[in-house]
């Protein structure tokens, strides 16, 4: 079995489903954060046997079959029509998310009663199951099936085969997640991977142990069907895709884990973080203080070290999860920076508002905000559904 370590875990208890970055391949875990690690160094060529089956992908086919209908679309699409004759840039998105606050339910997460997370403990008994290669067009193009799927057994697959209800599932979330996050933004994000995490319902990004060049996507099977107040999730994990890439991070596997002094920015659980990345200018602007104190934090559950550290920082998170590690905190800034009115983000007068409006002096991504939130708008427009 080969072990996963998930170093600084995004992981986010929200409507039920805990959001994780992992580092190294689903199959196990150490947790920390954002990716999904594998370290096998003694597997058999037999171990890694996969087998690629050819795949046809229709986007039209996967609009969901569990999401809510969009109740008076009509009004819907009357209250998005004047957005769209708004010129200034962020001014028009907040339009767009005043549309989608009205009629697509969603909620940010404000829980600060949490201080103790068990996904972030070794575990050996999580494997993954299949991956869907994503082709340059953003389309899923190929299915791998991994040594694992032979063995799987779906407890929900009902009269299905036990890959179906898997397959179905990463069709449908990829689907609104490719409608929604613009392919450009998301170039070496190259795979989809349905997990077996027992009884964890997962939502991560992880980098696949056979590549450190590319980022995935990764569901488990507790997983269910989209719903709506998911998108806050999925907004989430692009943060940790948007900031934990190979564009913004220096991975040179090994190197930094051996001696961490080679990085003289901040080293993230993937590797140094380049000196004019999101995270390494985040960190320096709210981290700097932080970092000394919160490496020396006891995570045992037994332990009231983070509690004591979050109290005492408490003006700087919205909630508890955030807290846990920079990597964690800047993806669910961004999660709030999307979701969040400008002008509340404006009138906020704790830092962690600042760390909302971080965003807004880098133009791509007040672009990127209103064209995911504008998608948002039109693909549920389009499909009459509430995503």
């Amino acid at each position: 079995m080969k072990k996963v370590i998930i170093s600084g875990l995004a992981l986010l208890i929200l409507t039920s489903l805990l959001v994780i970055i992992f580092q190294g391949g689903p199959n196990s875990e150490e947790v920390q954060e954002a990716e999904i690690h594998n370290e096998d160094e003694g597997a058999s060529e037999e171990d890694e046997e996969s087998e690629l089956v050819d795949f046809e992908y229709d986007p039209s086919d996967f609009m969901i079959r569990a999401y809510r209908p969009l109740m008076r679309s009509d009004l819907f699409e009357e209250d998005g029509e004047g957005c769209y004759e708004i010129d200034e840039v962020i001014e028009r998105g907040d339009c767009f998310l005043e549309v989608i606050n009205d009629h697509l339910s969603f909620d940010l997460n404000y829980d600060q009663t949490q201080f103790y997370f068990p996904i972030q403990q070794e575990r050996d008994d999580w494997e993954d199951v299949f991956y869907f290669e994503i082709g340059d067009e953003g389309d899923l193009v190929d299915i791998e099936l991994l040594d694992y799927a032979e063995e799987y057994e779906d407890e929900f697959a009902g009269p299905q085969d036990d890959l179906a209800r898997g397959k179905e599932t990463l069709m449908a979330y990829w689907y609104v997640f490719s409608s929604v996050i613009p392919n450009e933004f998301r170039p070496t994000l190259e795979r989809v991977y349905w997990l077996d995490a027992q009884e964890q319902q997962l939502l991560a990004i992880y980098r696949p142990p056979d590549d450190s060049e590319i980022l995935s996507l990764v569901l488990s099977q507790y997983v269910g069907d989209y719903d709506t107040p998911v998108k806050v999730i999925l907004i989430h994990e692009f943060g940790h895709y948007l900031t934990l890439n190979s564009s913004e991070i220096d991975y040179s596997d090994g190197l930094y884990e051996d001696d961490p002094s080679l990085c003289e920015e901040y080293l993230t659980v993937y590797g140094c973080a380049k000196e004019d990345s999101y995270i390494n200018q985040f960190v320096d602007l709210f981290w700097s203080d932080l970092l000394e104190e919160h490496e020396a934090i006891d995570w045992s559950e037994e332990s009231d070290d983070y509690r004591e550290f979050f109290e005492k920082n408490e003006n700087h998170f919205f909630n508890t999860y955030q807290g846990t590690e920079p990597e964690e905190d800047i993806a669910e800034s961004f999660a709030f920076f999307v979701f969040l009115d400008s002008d509340r983000v404006e009138t906020g007068d704790r830092v962690k508002y600042d760390k909302v409006d971080f965003f807004y002096q880098f133009d791509e991504l007040v672009e990127l905000r209103t064209e995911i939130l504008e998608n948002f708008y039109n693909l549920s427009l389009e499909d009459g559904n509430r995503y």
